[in-house]
Formats: C-alpha cells, sequence, structure tokens
C-alpha cells in the first residue's frame, strides 16, 4: 500500500514540470549583418522628413486669391470714353478710359487674353505686367522690361514740376511710346495753359524726340511753334 501511494506522487510530479511552458532563445543576429547609419544617413533621413512635413503642411494650406493670376496696368494717353475689350468679345472684361489695373488668369494670359490688339499693346508698353509670371515667361512672352523705359503713374504726374534737369534725364530713358505719351501730356497741359517748362527744355525734349521720330520735326515742335508765334504776338 506505501508503494503504491509514493507511485502517484512522482507521477504527479512529473506530469507538472511537463506543463511548465520552456523559456525559448531570441536569437541575435552578427554584427556583420547589422546595418549601421552614418551621420550623414541620418542627416539625410531628417531632412527628407521636414520635407515631406513641408510639402503636406503646403499641399493642406488654402490657395490665395492671387495664385495663378497675372497682375497688369494699362496707360495711354487717350479720350476718356477710350473703350479696348479684353479678349475675344471682352471676355476678361473691358478697359474704359486712360487707365487701369486688373488680373486675369494666368492661363489665360498664355492663352486667349492676348488678342492682336493686347499683344501690340504689351510690346509698346501701354500695357504693363506688374507681377505673375516669371523671368523666362517674361523673355518668351516680350514682357522683360529695361529699366527707366516706363515709369509710375506718381513720377509720370509730377514731369510737369520736376526740376528740367532731371525732366530730360527721365524722359531720355524712356521707350519710344511712353515718350509720345509725354508729348502728348506736354501738349494737353500747355492747351490749358498749365505748361510751366521752359522753352529751353522743350527744344531739349525734341531733340531726343527725333532720335526715334526719323525726318519727323520732333515730339514738341508743336508746342515750340506756338511759343514762338506767342513771342513774336507780345513783341508787337
Amino acid at each position: 500500500m506505501a508503494t503504491s501511494k509514493k507511485t502517484n506522487t512522482a507521477k504527479k510530479t512529473t506530469e507538472k514540470k511537463t506543463a511548465e511552458p520552456r523559456n525559448e532563445q531570441i536569437e541575435i543576429a552578427p554584427a556583420s549583418e547589422q546595418k549601421s547609419y552614418s551621420e550623414a544617413d541620418v542627416q539625410a533621413m531628417i531632412a527628407k522628413a521636414v520635407a515631406e512635413a513641408m510639402a503636406a503642411k503646403e499641399k493642406e494650406a488654402p490657395k490665395s486669391a492671387n495664385d495663378g493670376m497675372v497682375t497688369l496696368r494699362f496707360f495711354d494717353e487717350v479720350n476718356d470714353s477710350n473703350l479696348i475689350y479684353l479678349g475675344e468679345n471682352g471676355k476678361y472684361g473691358q478697359i474704359i478710359g486712360r487707365r487701369w489695373t486688373g488680373q486675369v488668369p494666368k492661363m489665360a494670359f498664355i492663352g486667349d487674353f492676348r488678342t492682336p490688339l493686347i499683344q501690340k499693346l504689351l510690346e509698346e508698353r501701354n500695357m504693363i505686367v506688374l507681377d505673375g509670371l516669371t523671368d523666362d515667361e517674361r523673355k518668351l512672352y516680350g514682357v522683360n522690361y529695361v529699366e527707366g523705359e516706363f515709369i509710375d503713374e506718381k513720377l509720370y504726374e509730377s514731369l510737369l514740376t520736376m526740376p528740367e534737369e532731371d525732366l530730360i534725364e527721365i524722359y531720355r530713358g524712356l521707350c519710344p511710346e511712353w515718350k509720345r505719351l509725354v508729348a502728348v501730356k506736354f501738349a494737353e497741359a500747355y492747351a490749358a495753359n498749365k505748361l510751366k517748362v521752359s522753352r529751353d527744355a522743350l527744344l531739349a525734349l525734341n531733340r531726343e524726340s527725333r532720335k526715334y521720330d526719323k525726318g519727323g520735326k520732333g515730339a514738341f515742335r508743336g508746342i515750340i511753334e506756338k511759343m514762338n508765334i506767342a513771342e513774336e504776338m507780345d513783341d508787337e
């Protein structure tokens, strides 16, 4: 009887040990197989992560109202009722009068906005591209301007009152069409008895104008002749 009891106890002990889970060993790859990163690798990964984050942020940001728009300015000494259609049949609006500033979609500027009339205005600098094109695009469409070939409206309006030396210097740098604009402005000012520029200054301006008006008497000749007549009448 005692022997039988001992045998049962041993059996239970054996079953208990068998039921316990075994500890599994984790194999670690040899050092020769582990990937190592240099300082350059780490910096490259950081730069890539930053670039991806910035790109995602830019993609999610709301677009500005000016994105993809070309800003233009029209400037001419024409009748106040002057009418110019922008695009075929005024698809992109119209200009009335002497001055206009507005925007058109960039794809329209590249495409059907530039009718033959608009293209001529761009070439003669009556219409100026203020913003919205890259340097390469400006070259492509002939609007890569030379400094001084046109001026802003504030400076333009001050031509009648600025020192005459400055006036002549500014006029000398203007493109032919803007030289014409100045001559028209001065003629209108003279007709309205608002021209304060001296006869000598007008003669200098006239000489400059003849450099592009080949064979002509000069853009200011009409004003000078009227001054001569007025002086002769005063002498009588």
